[in-house]
């Protein structure tokens, strides 16, 4: 494993770098060299959480996954009623759009959905409780990156 040592104060850098670099230019050099080892996957799954679910995911576009899994979450989840944001099933609009989308990070209808849900409705209706829409886009994508509709 390869360890770098990261100078802790100006005078352990050689003479030539303590001559041109300040603390505050440090500083900003670390923190980009500390973004070179950060991991786009990781950061996705920690800010918007992992695709693993108790039931799921099951992909969209699969016509097997749909007859089979999907088919059962629309539903119970997915009325006309939700999709058209006029009332939810098992209580609030995006609380059965999000179980959706949970169970099939790139359903296209259900996403499109949660977009117009989420332009219609300012922040705090609907935090803490569930995602940004980005993460429930970003969810989609990394579930199914070819899925050009999710995009």
């Amino acid at each position: 494993m390869l360890v770098a040592h990261v100078p802790k104060e100006a005078s352990e850098l050689p003479v030539i770098t303590r001559r041109f670099i300040d603390s505050t230019t440090l500083a900003a050099l670390l923190l980009v060299a500390g973004t070179l080892c950060w991991s786009p996957r990781a950061a996705a799954e920690e800010n918007c959480g992992s695709l693993t679910n108790a039931y799921g995911p099951y992909d969209y576009t699969d016509p097997v996954q749909y007859d089979m899994y999907i088919h059962r979450v629309e539903l119970a989840h997915f009325t006309a009623d939700v999709e058209s944001l006029k009332a939810g099933v098992t209580g609030a609009i995006m609380g059965d759009i999000d179980y959706l989308l949970r169970a099939s990070p790139n359903h296209h209808r259900a996403l499109y959905a949660m977009a117009r849900y989420y332009l219609q409705h300012p922040s705090e209706d609907r935090l803490p409780f569930y995602r940004s829409a980005d993460c429930y886009f970003q969810r989609g994508i990394r579930f199914r990156p070819n899925d050009g509709n999710v995009y």
